[in-house]
């Protein structure tokens, strides 16, 4: 049986460590994995494909998922403030900008999140239990809400995952 951790040899290297990982994302042509040290720790870390740390950055308000924007930025969701940070891996994962995203009454307490290469972002409300559409261009200050793609009459459970198939 394959399983994420061992077979990818995650390990607690350098300032990184993992467990409990929540979110889990392959930043395209670096060979590098985003994931969130669970989500009570509040970390996103940046590891190599042989499990070396390359990056490891404190987060707050409860990091629950991660996805790489086709600008090659990293977008993190918070449930504990309703929001999408955006982080730039070329500056190191230790800078967060300001969050292109934040509405508690159209994201309450998101969870999943995926992109898909037209800078569309996909995100699954636990509260709500819906898929919200985002667009972000990865350089302006904020996304521009596009509207429910996935209602709760269609999804009635808590959205832990998205997938977007090219």
């Amino acid at each position: 049986d394959f399983n994420f951790t061992r077979d990818f040899n995650f390990a607690a290297n350098g300032t990184c460590t993992l467990t409990a990982p929540y979110g889990v994302a392959v930043i395209p042509g670096t060979e590098h994995v985003a994931v969130i040290h669970s989500q009570a720790a509040g970390r996103v870390n940046i590891f190599d494909f042989n499990g070396n740390c390359i990056g490891s950055t404190a987060m707050s308000d409860t990091p629950t998922g991660v996805a790489v924007h086709s600008s090659g930025k990293i977008l993190v969701t918070y449930s504990g403030n309703h929001s999408i940070l955006a982080h730039d891996p070329a500056t190191g994962a230790a800078n967060p900008v300001t969050p292109i995203y934040v509405s508690a009454t159209r994201i309450p307490t998101p969870r999943a999140i995926a992109t898909d290469a037209y800078g569309n972002i996909y995100v699954g409300s636990d509260a709500l239990d819906q898929v919200i559409k985002l667009h972000w261009d990865g350089v302006s200050p904020t996304a521009t809400y596009q509207g429910v793609i996935v209602r709760t009459s269609i999804f009635n459970q808590n959205i832990t995952s998205i997938t977007v198939v090219p």
